[in-house]
């Protein structure tokens, strides 16, 4: 499965996507994982401890990028610019359909609440350098001071990012870029901005 172009992690990420048709990922061994992505067993060593952390480090990567975006996505509804967000949709629709197969995988039932928690981790790790506003619709942003109310503002905003995910993927991932905020804002009551300090 492994060509010159793809990264050892990449094929792993791959074949365990694969793999997953025929059985959960928790009976997958590593010698059927190393034999369908091509890859010897110290390679595999090299990067991962185990299927767990194959999982944990394909879905942290994900979200990684899924949520920086997303995020970047956010602050350009949050200022109204249009090119830049046209700009930030389609790059963030790229990334989604990249890996639509392992968004999927991510979102089956025996993987989805892993995939959660690492979503929420990540997406909370992303933010901790971050101040975050409210925007309201005439765009007066006004910053989230206090504790309780900033987590739970990220604790929805994450939720928010979550449940976009899940509905582009019920829909096949079919949206245009232009669709992406017109998803989110199904779910969304309210505009949030971030910055950093």
């Amino acid at each position: 499965m492994r060509n010159s172009t793809t990264t050892v992690p990449g094929a792993l990420y791959d074949a365990l996507c694969i793999l997953k048709l025929n059985k959960p990922k928790d009976r997958v061994s590593i010698s059927e994982l190393i034999g369908a992505a091509g890859v010897s067993r110290s390679s595999f060593y090299y990067y991962f401890e185990d299927i767990e952390d194959v999982f944990f480090q394909m879905a942290t990567a994900f979200c990684e990028k899924y949520q920086k975006l997303a995020l970047l996505l956010l602050n350009h509804k949050a200022y109204t610019n249009k090119d830049k967000l046209l700009s930030a949709e389609k790059e963030l629709c790229d990334i989604v359909y990249k890996y639509q197969d392992r968004v999927s995988f991510f979102l089956q039932e025996q993987n989805y609440f892993q995939f959660k928690e690492i979503f929420f981790m990540s997406f909370r790790q992303h933010c901790r350098q971050m101040r975050m506003f409210t925007v309201s619709p005439n765009q007066v942003k006004t910053e989230i001071t206090n504790m309780v109310v900033y987590e739970y503002t990220l604790y929805n905003c994450c939720a928010q990012l979550l449940s976009t995910l899940e509905i582009w993927a019920n829909r096949s991932f079919k949206e245009s870029p232009e669709d992406f905020l017109h998803i989110y804002g199904q779910t969304c009551g309210h505009a949030v901005a971030f910055d950093s300090y």
